[in-house]
């Protein structure tokens, strides 16, 4: 490329970085309000059913005794626990399964988000790849214009990486509360096929036949914890692309890779034996630069006989 083709290169990427970040300003504040507000949904909906419960056993004296004791040892009683047994102590009814219902709402909702930031971000990676084309043409060259397209390639790449942190929104979990919500209550099977969507394709997309009829025969009448899990997260019953309850459990085991690669790395030569994993290295650019074997974990194995002396 000569310097007028390296130039209108650089204006048109330039151009589009711009607009990129000028529509992300108009929708991204919304959108994470709004992302944060469906969490927020689904806690505050668990946290109604608990004070409920808890209203009915023991009643709103011991319940108000408890946050005065709390406040008492410094634990500041949060203004929305506060909110919540005002608004629950006048309820007459309130149903156990409004925790799924709302958990189906709103992981709908965003999971809708979570889709459209996911889009942006691979837009953002290959605009940035296309900077790192550029840079490819202009490295290692002393002239003064190549040293300028160099410092701007680098400060509007410095800008994608910021975005591109900004709209990672990542998935969290509700597993927690679901457990919580179990060692409270039993879930009907008429009242779990009620909230899910099944999946009806004649097989699944690893080319698995569907075994959903099968799967609904062995569901036990009243669902405990272990037959709700067994049912979504290992038979997966429900629709691929409507998975909300599977969706949680899956969010887990990838919070704990993160959390614990050695770990998921060791659990995977318990179950499928030594299977080949591999470092990778990507350039500043995000363009994948080197992929390396991972070295075998060595064990050192004492040769000693038992009982022999040292």
């Amino acid at each position: 490329m000569n310097k007028i083709e390296i130039n209108n290169s650089l204006v048109m990427l330039k151009r589009e970085t711009r607009k990129f970040v000028e529509d992300l300003s108009l929708s991204q504040k919304e959108d994470l309000l709004l992302y944060s507000e469906y969490s927020l949904r689904i806690h505050e909906t668990l946290t109604r059913l608990l004070f409920f419960a808890s209203l009915q056993k023991d009643g709103e004296e011991t319940i108000r005794e408890g946050m005065e004791l709390a406040e008492s040892r410094g634990e500041g009683v949060s203004n929305i626990f506060i909110e919540t047994l005002e608004v629950v102590k006048n309820l007459k009814t309130y149903n156990p399964l409004n925790f799924f219902v709302a958990l189906r709402l709103y992981e709908r909702k965003r999971k809708k988000i979570r889709h459209k930031y996911s889009i942006l971000y691979r837009e953002l990676c290959q605009l940035q790849k296309r900077y790192g084309e550029l840079n490819d043409t202009v490295k290692n060259k002393r002239d003064s214009f190549s040293k300028r397209v160099e410092e701007d390639i680098f400060s509007d790449n410095l800008c994608i990486e910021e975005c591109k942190s900004s709209i990672d929104l990542g998935e969290v979990s509700f597993g927690e509360q679901i457990r919580v919500w179990f060692a409270f209550y039993r879930m009907k099977k008429t009242d779990f096929l009620s909230l899910i969507t099944l999946e009806k394709q004649k097989y699944y997309v690893d080319g698995e036949p569907n075994h959903t009829n099968k799967t609904i025969e062995k569901i036990p009448d009243e669902m405990d914890y272990e037959a709700f899990q067994q049912a979504v997260f290992v038979e997966k019953i429900e629709q691929d692309n409507d998975s909300y309850l599977f969706d949680q459990f899956m969010s887990e085991v990838m919070e704990y890779m993160d959390r614990n690669p050695g770990g998921m790395s060791n659990m995977f030569k318990e179950v499928f034996g030594n299977v080949p994993t591999y470092n990778v290295s990507t350039d500043e650019f995000g363009r994948l630069t080197e992929v390396r074997p991972t070295k075998p974990a060595l064990k050192v194995v004492s040769n000693k006989r038992e009982g022999a002396e040292s």
